[in-house]
């Protein structure tokens, strides 16, 4: 099962990085998602944009405005990727960002544990294009 739940964390980040990049037109350096039981925890480096780098310096809480905001629009499309991805639905979905060294952290909670027979119906799933987003060629 630990195969399956690596190649479904790869699926996942590899979504997940295509989101960002069509959303935000940012390429993150490097995004993980780690299944654990009853959730995924998805990592995403080098996160932070040109334009919240710039407020930063000298604008923190406008630039976490702005991020706040960008969440608040986001999550919603988060959540129903990593559910296509997964085939499971999420219960709950949390994201923080960490200005000071550019990580985001997202963490999806499902309604239920991933099982190896929805593991398996998940990657057969994901073998097709996932609706509303691009697919790495």
């Amino acid at each position: 099962m630990q195969a399956l739940d690596r190649q479904l964390e790869q699926i996942l980040a590899q979504q997940v990085q295509i989101l960002y990049s069509n959303l935000l037109g940012h390429v993150s350096a490097r995004v993980m998602a780690q299944m654990v039981e009853q959730r995924v925890i998805i990592s995403i480096k080098n996160a932070v944009t040109r334009p919240e780098q710039l407020l930063i310096g000298s604008r923190v809480r406008l630039a976490q405005q702005v991020r706040a905001c960008l969440d608040e629009v986001m999550q919603p499309q988060i959540k129903v990727l990593i559910e296509e991805v997964t085939q499971s639905e999420v219960n709950s979905l949390v994201m923080t960002t960490h200005f000071d060294r550019s990580e985001i952290i997202i963490i999806a909670i499902f309604t239920t544990e991933m099982t190896g027979e929805r593991l398996i119906r998940a990657i057969s799933h994901t073998a097709k294009p996932i609706s509303g987003s691009n697919v790495v060629e």
